[in-house]
């Protein structure tokens, strides 16, 4: 086994994942030199390092020296599980735009277990993955969490059922780190310690043993473990032991799902303990321990392992559990099954209703082995028996607990392959993946034979609108034998979006996905990826099929492991490699493709023919052709079809151009990137038209038309070759002209110069990157990846020379710069987004966080606009103006707020809501049923998960009161230390009480409310976003706001439908009614210390909140906890 020698200077070991990745880990003592040198040799434009506060606290300083070579840019997520959210990724994904990350930024993970799973997950998204270096500051993290190739986040109450595998390009161990642990981490540690040792036995066993045997244990204190330590010879010793446990197995595994599981031992009663008890109350490792005991009880009951093996593997565990015992009140036994029966293995062994799985052990040292993934199943009611040997309670008859019951579903018979009409061909990706390909013409009935070969317990399928129009039975038999979800998203880009992503994750779990469940991508390209990236990180990896519907999802998407979805902007810039079980192919689909799809299509192809010539230069030329084209219309294609030999020749061709290349190099970073020919000019001129406008293929014709020019003036391609190569792409795009007017040069530029590849050249802001050619078939290539760099004045000269406008108008900015706040910002937004309109700007309102202007349109319109303060938005809602942006286009596309016409300059742009605030006398039946609906409509308009929004406002401006507190006068310090002291302890009590949350709009006051009529619109959603319904519901109705509880009734009425009683809606927000008080004063204290010139008036406004506050808590029978 491994084994490393305390000492200063850190030592090297190469960790091997099977043969998917070799890690370089290096593991010393007190080594901060040395691991800052390590992040330097990797010679990254910035890091994007990820931490949480208590490292943040203890470590604060230990990168700071990097900060004189490079950016070093610091993102704290909260302590423990609670990091693991969604909501986190998403806003990890955020900041890192908003700092400006390139393919050569570096991603790192500097904490413990939980930061390393969510950093993880975000790096492999990241550009479909970001380098990442691992810092691991935990006992736990150092041995097992890093050592692991297992990315994730947690979703719905389950554990880990979120992510991804992914390499680091290094792992970097001080266990010097290891003396700042508290108490429960070094257990968490300790404990899969005690995992290794009763799995593996032997030196594994005797060192965990010896270990603890020699603690310094106070034995007047019972033997509780309170003075427990360890020594920095022990702490590296146990670290080595724990790697050379992980990697002996991993090395043969690496993706842990044969003999790898056998690490998932006792997990299953882990995790659900841990969930009953809430997220940092019991320790993972501790956990564990606790589940290993459930497992050995299990295996004396069924007979699978001695009384004495089961004394002998219990003292093991009892090294931790004796000094870490459950916390009381225990939860009840219901709550732990229901959590340990969504466990994330559950389906693997197809366990019944009333069955449950884990791994069993004979012995110490000794699986028990009945499957390939060492997994047994066995009657849920032992572990019952166990929680009540040990004392957790039992629910009371009146509870409304959900029953332990798994859906059912019909399973079938995997039906022999009948094979007519469909031809196999095996893609071969490399040595990462082989999947069999089916393609044939009119095979429909083929198609549904191949799916139901593969005996899911369910299919969820994952079409789009074209797919619902023209081909909504194509499945239908499916569901004759097994059952069928289906879900539709928007045709094109539209489709591919983080609240899509989220939703279909969402989705998932309604439908009791396992990972026996299939995944079915049926459509477009826009449709595979999104379906591919959703399959990617469902339990780490969902089986997948591929149906596509158009011919360039055919022939070039789902011939690649990429999967993607579009963010803050950008073309293809969050996503993974993901290989699908199979992909079948129908072309009779393509004949009732509309020419934009065809189109499409046919421009990937041409891609094919200019960069390797040949046959590909010949099947496409012949093609187009003998197209059949009506003369009269110029040649135009309005008349264009392919018949279906042709149309079978053609998927056969581009297939085989992408399967010679990514046979060498499946993840397209070497010679795969030849297939981005045109694409940093085709995605640019596509965004700024808007999605769906210029299709893809089209818009790679005229990105190769614009690579053709620049390698002629660089001298890299002469006249003649030029000539020929454009003859092809005309072949296309006199087919398909660009729209008029077409946008900007300087916006095409401006999206061009984010281009998801950029930095892999490091190039200058004055260059962009993309393949150049010499010639058709012959590419220029001075670097591994075929990209050459070029100034960006060549491109701006192609595009003024296509006809691109001179301007500066761009549509669609959502870039969050730095810019000055002033009048001419403004002025520059609107003229931006509406060129030659403007006609003047007035003041409208100002805020702390925004200032508001009309602008008055020469059409005799008016737009509001929102001037944004970065500043102030991150430190009293911890948010961005990107995320401000997608809010209120979220408002706009729901109907309950302004439409919204971009974010430029900071500066949110929308129209002027007409009407006036609610008063009494408007609150008329119809007023309130549309107040109602719209507030309802917004609440259930997006899945939410993690932690309600107020508890993020309030921590992150109690911190900046309490950092600037010595400032206040010394005789309000025992009023601000209480303000604090109840911020920081009344999440407790909330978090108790189950309330209802939803995507809601976080500052619902009545001034956020307009009335025009019987017509009612929200306005101001600057916080919204997950968070209690009742506080929202109360900021409008409580009870220093004119209106009363008769009005309160009649809205909860009409938003309750058939969901909630009026009741239980009615005590929730009275519930919440302290918090809209609490919120204001903690803010009002934020700007005493902020601006100490009107300290004594905003004090005084606080005092008057925070006295409402304990009035109202006191009201609706609340206390701190």
């Amino acid at each position: 086994w491994l084994k490393f020698e305390v000492s200063q200077a850190m030592q090297k070991s190469d960790l091997v994942f099977a043969d998917r990745a070799v890690v370089p880990c290096h593991i010393g003592t007190d080594v901060c030199d040395d691991v800052c040198e390590q992040l330097r040799a990797l010679k990254a434009d910035q890091l994007l390092v990820v931490t949480d506060p208590a490292v943040q606290k203890h470590h604060g300083d230990y990168l700071k020296q990097l900060q004189d070579d490079l950016p070093v840019h610091i993102y704290q997520l909260p302590c423990g599980d609670a990091a693991k959210s969604l909501k986190n990724l998403v806003d990890l994904v955020d900041w890192a735009f908003d700092c400006g990350a390139t393919k050569s930024s570096v991603v790192v993970g500097f904490g413990g277990g939980a930061v390393m799973n969510v950093t993880g997950l975000f790096a492999g998204m990241m550009y479909r993955g970001l380098r990442l270096a691992y810092m691991p500051t935990t006992l736990l993290a150092m041995h097992d969490v890093t050592t692991s190739l297992k990315t994730s986040i947690c979703h719905r109450g389950r554990k880990n059922n979120i992510g991804i595998f992914y390499a680091p390009a290094v792992i970097l161990m001080d266990v010097g780190l290891c003396r700042s642990l508290p108490r429960d981490e070094l257990f968490s540690g300790l404990g899969e310690l005690a995992k290794n040792a009763a799995l593996f036995g032997g030196k594994h066993a005797e060192v965990f043993s010896r270990a603890l045997e020699r603690e310094s244990v106070d034995c007047r204190n019972g033997g509780s473990g309170e003075e427990f330590s360890l020594d920095d010879a022990a702490l590296l010793t146990l670290t080595s032991l724990g790697v050379a446990a992980k990697m002996d197995v991993l090395a043969v595994d690496a993706f842990e799902k044969t003999a790898g599981m056998v690490f998932e031992y006792g997990h299953t009663f882990s995790h659900a303990i841990e969930k009953a008890y809430g997220d940092g109350v019991v320790p993972h490792g501790v956990g564990v321990c606790y589940g290993m005991l459930c497992c050995s009880f299990v295996a004396e009951r069924m007979g699978l392992m001695s009384a004495e093996a089961r004394q002998k593997h219990d003292t093991l565990c009892r090294l931790v559990t004796d000094r870490f015992p459950l916390p009381q009140p225990q939860p009840a036994v219901e709550c732990v099954m229901r959590l340990a029966m969504k466990d994330s293995k559950r389906g693997i062994l197809g366990e019944a209703e009333h069955e449950i799985a884990d791994l069993l052990l004979s012995e110490i040292g000794h699986v028990i082995s009945k499957h390939p993934s060492n997994l047994y199943k066995f009657p849920a009611h032992i572990v019952e028996d166990w929680l009540d040997s040990l004392g957790f309670c039992r629910e009371s008859v009146s509870s409304s607990a959900v029953p332990l019951v798994m859906g059912k579903g019909t399973l079938r018979t995997p039906c022999p392959t009948a094979g007519r009409g469909l031809t196999l061909s095996q893609l071969k990706f490399h040595d990462k993946a082989v999947v069999p390909c089916y393609l044939g013409s009119d095979v429909r009935e083929e198609v549904q034979e191949r799916l139901l070969s593969h005996a899911a317990d369910r299919f969820l399928v994952v079409s789009d609108q074209n797919v619902l129009k023209h081909h909504p039975g194509y499945l239908a038999d499916l569901a004759k034998e097994v059952p069928v979800f289906e879900r539709v998203l928007p045709c094109g880009d539209a489709a591919k979006s983080w609240d899509h992503l989220s939703d279909l994750v969402r989705w998932a779990f309604d439908c009791k996905a396992t990972k026996r469940t299939i995944i079915v991508g049926f459509g477009g390209g826009a449709v595979m990826n999104v379906t591919g990236l959703f399959a990617s990180i469902l339990f780490r990896g969902s089986k997948l099929i591929y149906v596509p519907t158009t011919f360039l999802a055919m022939h070039d998407v789902t011939t690649s492991l990429k999967t993607s979805i579009c963010f803050d902007g950008r073309k293809n810039n969050l996503g993974t490699f993901y290989a699908p079980v199979e992909i079948v192919m129908d072309v009779d689909f393509c004949g009732s493709l509309p020419r934009s799809e065809l189109f499409s299509g046919l421009g990937e192809l041409l891609k094919n023919a200019a960069l390797f010539g040949g046959e590909h230069a010949a099947a496409f030329t012949e093609a187009l052709e003998k197209a059949a084209t009506d003369e009269r219309n110029g040649g135009s294609g309005e008349e264009f079809s392919l018949d279906q030999d042709v149309l079978l020749k053609l998927v056969h061709v581009g297939m085989k151009g992408k399967m010679d290349v990514l046979a060498e190099d499946a993840y397209e970073r070497t010679s795969g990137m030849v297939f981005e020919y045109g694409h940093t000019i085709s995605h640019a001129i596509e965004k700024a038209y808007g999605d769906g406008v210029v299709p893809h293929g089209v818009g790679v014709a005229y990105g190769m038309l614009c690579c053709s020019f620049v390698a002629e003036k660089l001298g890299l391609m002469c006249t003649d070759d030029r000539h020929r190569h454009d003859a092809m792409c005309r072949l296309l795009t006199d087919r398909w002209p660009l729209p008029e007017p077409r946008p900007s040069a300087a916006a095409v530029v401006r999206r061009a110069l984010r281009d998801s590849k950029r930095g892999v050249l490091g190039e200058s802001a004055e260059e962009i990157s993309d393949v150049l050619l010499i010639r058709v078939g012959e590419i220029y290539s001075s670097h591994p990846t075929s990209l050459s760099k070029f100034p960006v004045a060549l491109f701006m000269e192609w595009l003024l020379d296509a006809g691109f406008l001179v301007g500066t108008t761009d549509t669609d900015s959502s870039e969050d710069e730095e810019v000055e706040y002033s009048l001419p910002a403004v002025e520059e937004a609107v003229r931006g987004l509406f060129p030659g309109s403007l006609s003047s700007i007035r003041p409208l309102a100002g805020g702390f966080c925004a200032d508001l202007h009309v602008a008055e349109l020469r059409d005799g319109r008016s737009v509001v606009v929102k001037q944004l303060q970065l500043e102030h938005l991150a430190m009293q809602l911890a948010t961005t103006p990107s995320q401000i942006h997608r809010n209120f286009e979220l408002a706009s596309s729901l109907g309950v707020g302004p439409r919204t016409y971009g974010l430029a300059n900071n500066c949110l742009v929308m129209d002027l809501v007409a009407g006036h605030h609610p008063r009494l006398e408007d609150m008329t039946d119809a007023v309130v049923g549309r107040f109602a609906s719209i507030v309802r409509k917004l609440h259930d308009s997006v899945a939410v998960d993690g932690t309600p929004l107020v508890w993020k406002w309030m921590n992150c401006m109690a911190a900046f009161v309490a950092d600037g507190a010595s400032t206040l006068p010394a005789e309000d310090q025992s009023f601000v230390d209480a303000v604090l002291t109840e911020v920081a302890e009344i999440r407790d009590t909330f978090d108790q009480q189950e309330l209802l949350i939803g995507f809601c709009h976080g500052n619902l006051k009545p001034l956020n409310v307009m009335v025009c009529g019987s017509d009612v619109n929200l306005i101001d959603f600057d916080a919204s976003g997950c968070n209690y319904r009742g506080y929202d519901l109360m900021k409008f109705f409580r009870k220093d706001e004119p209106f009363g509880d008769c009005l309160f009734q009649r809205f909860l009425g009409q938003y309750s439908g058939n969901s909630w009683s009026t009741d239980r809606l009615a005590r929730e927000a009275r519930m919440c009614e302290p918090l809209t008080y609490l919120e204001p004063a903690i803010f009002f204290l934020f700007l005493a210390v902020k601006e100490s010139g009107q300290c004594m008036q905003w004090i005084e406004k606080a005092r008057w909140r925070f006295s409402q506050y304990q009035d109202s808590i006191a009201e609706v029978g609340l206390t701190t906890v």
